[in-house]
């Protein structure tokens, strides 16, 4: 969640910058982040060490 929220403050920086807004991070609010299942990808392969793995994506929403 820490890679998440940092990602979303450089977000917000980048908009802010190029719109020519003022921007504190202090005065950003995460208005929803939660953790979804993501696309399996099923990297099977016809031997013991073959498993599935799975991946998830987590969104955040600002203001």
């Amino acid at each position: 969640m820490r890679k998440l929220v940092s990602s979303a403050i450089a977000n917000a920086r980048v908009k802010a910058d190029a719109a020519s807004v003022r921007f504190d991070p202090s005065e950003l609010v995460i208005a929803e982040a939660f953790v979804d299942e993501g696309p399996t990808l099923k990297r099977i392969r016809p031997r013991a060490q073959g498993a599935p793995r799975a991946s998830s994506s987590a969104p955040a929403t600002s203001r």
